[in-house]
């Protein structure tokens, strides 16, 4: 770990650190006859001073129905997907230094301290998709976003989307 400096900004001081982040990561994806299975794991470490710079743990996955029906007609891709996050420091984003804050300085006790103690916990999210292309011209989709309507932030004060569906058509005109 490095201390860059002090800095302060419109609001407080506060520490800029480099944390260095080790871990793991792993994909697969597998495909046997029609159904596709998708997944992309990363596991992190805490860094030396036991704080989670990044989930502790990430998990993007698939389950999907791939075919081609109609006489070829109908290119088909439908299934579900998950996505978990685990758990992780609150920490305040400078958007003016594209750069993470964990750490403010305390007057009072004329010391950096975490901004926030507490680590927020695992979160995931299930969608489904459906999208066919019709005849290699029209692309017809439809996702119902966050089936189970959780709540959770992955950025704090930046809430992630509620339940939400999404309808899409996109046609090619001149080929």
């Amino acid at each position: 770990m490095n201390d860059l400096a002090l800095k302060q900004n419109e609001a407080e001081v506060y520490r800029a650190k480099e944390y260095k982040i080790r871990g793991l990561a792993a994909s697969v994806n597998i495909r046997y006859s029609k159904v596709l299975i998708t997944s992309n794991f990363n596991w992190n470490l805490k860094t030396d001073e036991g704080l989670y710079a990044t989930p502790e743990f990430t998990f993007w996955g698939g389950v999907y129905f791939v075919d081609t029906l109609f006489n070829n007609n109908l290119n088909l891709k439908t299934g579900f997907s998950a996505s978990v996050y685990g758990k992780r420091n609150s920490f305040i984003y400078d958007f003016e230094r594209s750069q993470r804050v964990y750490h403010q300085y305390k007057s009072s006790s004329d010391q950096f301290s975490l901004i926030d103690e507490n680590v927020l916990s695992t979160d995931y999210q299930i969608d489904f998709f459906l999208a066919g292309t019709i005849q290699g011209a029209a692309t017809v989709y439809f996702v119902w976003e966050n089936l189970l309507g959780e709540n959770y932030f992955q950025v704090a004060y930046y809430p992630q989307r509620a339940r939400g569906i999404r309808l899409g058509v996109t046609w090619t005109l001149f080929d």
